[in-house]
């Protein structure tokens, strides 16, 4: 259990990362990159609530 409880912790501070960089990409107007990284953020989310349950 510890050592899901690990890969969340990285999960969720990559989550925080890729939240940040799509925030940037929008603020640039780089909308294709923001959805891009969007999808990767639904991932990391979608693998935390696995990792959670």
């Amino acid at each position: 259990m510890r050592s899901a409880d690990q890969a969340i912790e990285r999960l969720t501070a990559i989550s925080r990362l890729i939240n940040e960089s799509r925030d940037i990409a929008d603020s640039e107007q780089e909308f294709m990159l923001g959805a891009k990284l969007d999808d990767c953020l639904l991932c990391a989310e979608e693998r935390i609530a696995t990792l959670a349950a």
